[in-house]
């Protein structure tokens, strides 16, 4: 995608250019959203916008999950493994991740920040994370993006007793359903000897997030599933042409057939 800034003393407008897709979308400084291009762009796209709107209606009353039902979370980080290794963050994190080990609900997978062969960079932002691990395989119910920094506290001087500045460990968690754009914080902190019970304390302030506020809004899996399962389906029809009635032999060449 090129992105073009056009800067002028009176409005700010921004215009994604998609190059071959056909269409253009500008978004002015007051919020107004533009959308040009071609009438097969225009058509695929309004076709494309009414799909997700009808998808997030079905998943929005569908039937909700139970009190035992499993919570797929996935786990993001805007560092990669190797980025976290070079600033020694690696422990922390595991140690995180291990606080979710056998735990009866909530089934965890994790997605660190990848860099794109011949890119700069890519974008780490929450939703930005999001999308990659979907593209991925990493889709999940909840997506938790953890950080650890630095903050300014005031402690005590131990020997004289005088309050003094000092940094203190932060570690912070950013919560949010695949289904819902509300975003639940947390966040634990204390000195760098204390980081084991800043790493459960974390861990616990997560699970009662996801398990309380998060999981009875939840999608039962089995309605996720079978939603899913009949876009996917649709999806691949518009694609290759499939349609009802055909035999095993017409959908395998429809499938595999060379593209003109």
């Amino acid at each position: 995608m090129i992105i073009r800034i056009f800067i002028s003393m009176t409005l700010l407008v921004l215009i994604y250019s998609t190059g071959d897709a056909g269409w253009t979308k500008t978004v002015t400084k007051g919020g107004k959203t533009t959308v040009t291009g071609d009438s097969e762009s225009m058509d695929k796209m309004e076709k494309d916008e009414k799909t997700r709107a009808a998808y997030r209606n079905e998943i929005s009353s569908a039937p909700r999950r139970q009190s035992r039902d499993p919570i797929k979370v996935t786990f993001l980080s805007h560092l990669s493994e190797k980025e976290r290794k070079e600033q020694k963050l690696d422990k922390i994190h595991a140690g995180l991740l291990k606080e979710f080990e056998g735990d009866p609900i909530i089934k965890v997978a994790r997605y660190d920040y990848k860099k794109e062969r011949n890119s700069i960079s890519r974008d780490r932002s929450f939703t930005g994370l999001i999308q990659q691990a979907k593209s991925r395989g990493k889709s999940a119910d909840v997506y938790v993006l953890t950080s650890l920094g630095a903050e300014n506290a005031v402690g005590r001087n131990k020997k004289n007793g005088k309050l003094v500045a000092t940094k203190v460990l932060a570690y912070r968690a950013e919560i949010m359903s695949a289904y819902n754009s509300t975003v639940h914080k947390a966040k634990q902190k204390g000195t760098i000897f204390q980081n084991v019970k800043i790493v459960k304390d974390l861990s616990k302030d997560i699970k009662q997030t996801i398990k309380n506020k998060i999981g009875p809004d939840l999608p039962s899996p089995s309605a996720v599933a079978k939603i899913n399962k009949k876009y996917r389906t649709a999806s691949l029809r518009e694609a290759t042409g499939i349609e009802e009635g055909d035999d095993a032999k017409t959908i395998l060449k429809k499938l595999f057939r060379t593209k003109k």
